[in-house]
């Protein structure tokens, strides 16, 4: 599958290439002393843009990874669902040079942000629906949306999209470090903010990567930023746990 191939090999080349960028800024981004102010007055702009590559650009490119691998091994078995998949790597990609396209054009480092806030159910339902149809012969993931999830404010762009982004990044993290073979996904209304709960039963962080790198950080000032918490940390008896609350700004006027 010469197209596939290629496009393995492109993203791939893609991919390190953002890695390595992001290694390159970690050290000046990561110090937060006034002097580093002093020396880039745009650094939270740079930090804004470094969580998008790697939460936006780098999770699809995971995504187009698995879809891809998928189509492979079905090839043979199955040509049907494996024109499918690469139909729908075909529309992923074009759908990641746009989301490359919004945070290249944004003066402020901010990309697009994602579903509006009265469609994040929706698109938190359509993401595992995809997921379950490439990687579901190795874990399952089930999604519980609460319905007044459905019927949030428009208002609440921003919640919303904040908590889309943490469930992607969380569900990545299950697929790319976990060995899972189930995930779960809780997306709830309480006390005025939306809550989310991501789990799995997989082998877990080792503890030093808890506390930076891996996206786990990008999650933690998602929230902060709208004014919430996330919390990531291992889970009993086995696995791994993300829960996370941001305020609903039209729940509470």
């Amino acid at each position: 599958m010469l197209w596939g191939d290629l496009l393995a090999y492109s993203g791939g080349w893609f991919a390190m290439s953002v890695v390595n960028w992001l290694a390159a800024s970690d050290e000046t981004l990561d110090d937060h002393s006034p002097s580093a102010r002093q020396r880039c007055p745009d650094r939270d702009a740079l930090v804004r843009l470094r969580r998008d590559l790697h939460d936006q650009v780098g999770s699809a490119l995971v995504g187009v990874s698995m879809q891809v691998e998928a189509a492979q091994r079905l090839l043979e078995t199955d040509p049907a669902e494996a024109r499918q998949l690469l139909e729908d790597v075909r529309a992923e990609t074009l759908s990641l040079v746009q989301q490359i396209r919004g945070i290249a054009s944004s003066r402020d480092g901010v990309a697009c942000d994602g579903p509006t806030g009265a469609g994040i159910g929706v698109a938190v339902r359509t993401m595992v629906a995809r997921m379950n149809r490439v990687v579901g012969d190795r874990v399952r993931i089930t999604a519980e949306v609460a319905p007044e999830v459905d019927r949030l404010h428009p208002r609440d762009r921003g919640a919303g999209a904040a908590v889309f982004w943490i469930v992607r990044e969380a569900l990545t993290n299950v697929l790319k470090h976990s060995n899972a073979r189930f995930s779960s996904v809780s997306v709830t209304v309480r006390g005025g903010d939306l809550c989310v709960r991501v789990e799995d039963d997989g082998v877990g962080f080792p503890a030093q990567r808890t506390s930076r790198g891996s996206g786990l950080m990008n999650m933690v000032e998602r929230a902060r930023e709208r004014g919430g918490w996330c919390r990531v940390g291992p889970r009993q008896p086995r696995g791994f746990a993300v829960s996370a609350a941001v305020p609903l700004t039209a729940h509470r006027s």
